[in-house]
């Protein structure tokens, strides 16, 4: 069951994704069929076609210059060279046209750092027919963030990528203050990949006496426990918390998590279904670096002989495996092998569990379980490190 706890009396519903509301002062979008590849831009310098990324860019800056004709955007100008206006303040760049050289993208991503910004940018793009998928990161991005934001253009027309390092979801003496971070390097990284990047400040309000002024948290109560949930207190709780205000601010009919913290996803699937959010949660595997190791942005902070060390972590996974296919179906003798080979390689192990995919419920027997998950989380110097397998079939997105 999800819980939301305020202290006061109402919760603002959210407007449902089959509304479609007319927001006055911004020109008129058009829906463009997702089969139509190409689409042409016409004036007195000739006629241009471009295809369905730059169409999106074109789109964005829609003004009224522009009508529309038979699936085609024609200009009402005769110049031979014209810039499309900026319609969003937080633009890095424009679009033009010169006779000759085609459409000139540059800095085509869209920066927001205003809630009610991207959220009436969502909303315009979902007037206009289009479906938006958002990727919910804390920045210092690797590939498998980046394979998030490509699962992400599979299933949406549209991708936005929150960069924000939550703080309610980090426990008293946990990493946040050396959380790694690099915003430049994932601006640079996230360009070709998406459309648009909300960097918000803070999503919290904060008290005279500098700590939080936020009383309302969600709780999903029975998946938050266990795992990483019974060695990091709250922190499903900031999870939770901080999904929801994402899902409320950009408004996405797409959200996509990752696989690798296989209890967050679930956990976001079950506050999906119970809050009756108007979403489709996408999840994607994990992806891993060339020796095996999970990639995870806590990778960087660990040492040369740490990292060597970790690879035992995906190494002894692997062993679980096979030892299933061998015919070893009790869980605590898998537990034990992962437990013995990484404790003896320089980690420190928080939990090994092997649970059922769809409920998280440690189970005793494999062979009892068609979808069954062994699960890791392990210290190797300050750096706690979380990864997975799974022993049967991924449960079906509902």
């Amino acid at each position: 069951m999800t819980s939301i706890i305020s202290s006061g009396n109402t919760l603002a519903n959210t407007p449902s994704k089959g509304s479609r509301i007319q927001h006055k002062g911004y020109p008129p979008r058009v829906p463009v069929s997702k089969h139509r590849s190409k689409c042409e831009c016409r004036s007195a310098a000739g006629t241009k076609s471009f295809t369905r990324r730059e169409e999106r860019v074109v789109q964005y800056t829609l003004s009224s210059k522009y009508l529309h004709s038979k699936g085609s955007y024609g200009l009402l100008a005769s110049a031979t060279a014209f810039v499309l206006p900026d319609l969003h303040s937080k633009r890095r760049g424009q679009v033009s046209y010169v006779s000759g050289r085609g459409l000139q993208v540059s800095g085509s991503l869209e920066i927001f750092k205003s809630p009610d910004e991207v959220h009436a940018w969502s909303r315009r793009l979902q007037c206009a027919g289009k479906t938006i998928a958002l990727v919910p990161t804390m920045g210092y991005l690797h590939d498998g963030h980046l394979s998030l934001v490509r699962a992400a253009r599979q299933v949406a027309d549209i991708v936005v990528v929150s960069i924000y390092v939550n703080p309610t979801q980090f426990g008293p003496g946990e990493d946040l203050d050396v959380y790694p971070r690099d915003l430049e390097g994932d601006i640079a990284k996230l360009t070709p990949l998406c459309d648009a990047v909300y960097l918000p400040e803070s999503l919290y309000d904060s008290s005279e006496e500098g700590g939080l002024d936020h009383e309302t948290w969600v709780q999903v109560e029975r998946m938050q426990r266990g795992l990483c949930g019974a060695s990091r207190d709250g922190h499903f709780r900031g999870v939770a918390t901080i999904v929801t205000k994402l899902l409320n601010i950009v408004d996405p009919t797409h959200i996509i998590m990752g696989k690798k913290d296989y209890q967050q996803y679930l956990l976001i699937r079950r506050m999906v279904r119970d809050l009756n959010f108007y979403v489709e949660v996408v999840g994607v595997p994990l992806m891993r670096h060339q020796d095996g190791l999970a990639m995870s942005s806590r990778n960087a902070r660990l040492t040369p002989e740490e990292r060597q060390n970790a690879c035992w972590i995906s190494r002894s996974l692997r062993m679980a495996k096979e030892m299933v296919e061998e015919g070893v179906m009790d869980a605590r003798q898998i537990k034990d092998i992962v437990t013995e080979n990484i404790t003896n390689n320089g980690g420190r192990v928080d939990y090994v569990e092997v649970v059922d995919m769809k409920t998280l419920q440690a189970v005793d027997t494999v062979a009892a379980y068609s979808e069954t998950l062994v699960a890791v989380a392990a210290h190797f110097g300050s750096v706690r490190l979380i990864d997975n397998i799974e022993l049967g079939q991924a449960p079906a997105e509902t």
